[in-house]
């Protein structure tokens, strides 16, 4: 295949983490850490400006939040040797973003012995030509004491802000063990929207998130994403067998549910994603985080059906929420939502499809089973994922039930397949590190 889509935010991301690690930085995280947190961990590792700073999207009472940085729970992870230069990419929220309050963010730290401002500049220098272009540079603006906005100047002479950068407060430096004077503690925060806005030239976050497919292929690239995840594997197999991946809705609204029609029993735990104490949306009916992605999936098929796309084949990786257990942690876990529809597609080939998919994410002993028990799904073309145990993978997949079809407009033939990555990725280990016992 010469054109492999890429999701124009997800592009840009690898395009950022790229141009950090080959000045030295280590990738500590690729999106997998998790994105609710208690609400006492919402701090403020260094003083940024009052627009750029988020305010958290609280949830089950004012008890957890929606992370507003990837660094605040971590730091405290990083103690060692100096220097330390280290990334994270993933998911932040804002909650005066009624619509749109999931914002793409890379962070990052660059602590070391003796470090000033040109140092950090010069290393920002070196980052801008990575993304625009020999002639780009960094320009570094104060906007309160030890906190600088950052501009990259562009080839052409226009300037784009590529984030915020500054040195940490008391906070940060415990937190990091930074007891000596002489060590600096450099931060930064990096809205990775903003370039992606500017890359690809799209006027608003709401077109880059619009997931009409003639705007999801507006970037391809073959290049496989940047990062050695489970996620990540999955995420290139499923590119270079046709699927492109878009970003779904990460707040549900009241009904979501029952319009892909699954069950809404008291007993029916998976279907009670924890509340927001906020309500989001236009409409003030957004209250949920997903417990599934299938009916943010569904949302998408419908938009891609009513828009008159012919074939639609496309996936999703994003996190889902479980209330914890007497108040506990949250129960959270990173899923994968896969769905097509088209002339050429049927029961049989979209199972081809998961087939193909498990067999090169290195999980050959697996076995479908039919069932009839799933209600959102067709009753004749609906299969569990087990393995050579009969263990239950975490995964099913079939043709989407006539009553969620009816609900969402879409007036053909479709199938999704829902999983969970954590089982697959612990199946793959146990089959490659694989001893037969006479070998053992």
């Amino acid at each position: 295949m010469d054109k492999i889509t890429r999701h124009p935010l997800y592009q840009t991301a690898d395009i950022l983490k790229r141009a950090f690690l080959v000045n030295g930085f280590h990738l500590y995280d690729n999106g997998d850490n998790p994105e609710v947190v208690s609400a006492d961990k919402t701090v403020k590792l260094y003083e940024l400006p009052e627009d750029a700073a988020l305010r958290p999207v609280m949830l089950e009472e004012g008890r957890f939040a929606l992370r507003t940085s990837l660094l605040s729970t971590e730091l405290c992870k990083m103690k060692g040797a100096f220097p330390v230069k280290k990334l994270l990419c993933g998911r932040v929220y804002h909650a005066d973003d009624k619509k749109l309050p999931g914002h793409m963010y890379l962070e990052g730290i660059f602590a070391d012995r003796k470090i000033v401002t040109k140092d950090w500049e010069a290393l920002l220098n070196q980052i801008a030509k990575e993304i625009y272009g020999v002639s780009a540079s960094a320009v570094l603006e104060p906007v309160k004491k030890d906190v600088f906005r950052i501009f990259i100047q562009k080839n052409n002479g226009d300037k784009v802000i590529l984030g915020y950068t500054g040195y940490g407060n008391w906070l940060a430096r415990a937190l990091l063990g930074a007891d000596e004077n002489e060590v600096k503690v450099g931060l930064f925060t990096i809205d990775i929207d903003n370039i992606a806005l500017d890359l690809h030239s799209v006027e608003s976050r709401a077109a880059l998130y619009n997931n009409l497919l003639k705007n999801l292929k507006i970037c391809s690239e073959n290049a496989p994403a940047c990062g050695n995840t489970f996620a990540d594997k999955t995420s290139n197999f499923l590119r270079q067998m046709g699927y492109t991946e878009y970003i779904g809705s990460r707040i549900y609204e009241a009904d979501a549910y029952l319009k892909m029609n699954m069950f809404q029993g008291e007993w029916d735990t998976n279907n009670k994603g924890m509340t927001l104490v906020d309500p989001l949306g236009a409409d003030g009916e957004s209250i949920w985080l997903p417990t599934v992605l299938t009916p943010g999936l569904e949302q998408v098929i419908s938009e891609n059906y009513k828009a008159g796309e012919e074939t639609v084949k496309i996936f999703d990786i994003g996190h889902t929420y479980l209330p914890g257990r007497n108040g506990s942690e949250p129960v959270e876990k990173i899923a994968l939502s896969i769905g097509a529809y088209g002339p050429e597609i049927d029961a049989k080939s979209f199972k081809a499809d998961m087939d193909k998919l498990l067999n090169k994410l290195g999980i050959s002993n697996h076995f479908f089973i039919p069932t009839d028990i799933p209600i959102p799904y067709d009753k004749k073309n609906c299969w569990l994922v087990l393995d050579e145990t009969m263990t239950y993978l975490e995964g099913n997949f079939g043709g989407i039930g006539d009553k969620a079809r009816e609900n969402y407009g879409i007036g053909v033939p479709a199938y999704m397949a829902n999983f969970e990555l954590k089982p697959l990725e612990k199946k793959a280990a146990s089959e490659y590190y694989f001893i037969p016992p006479e070998l053992e």
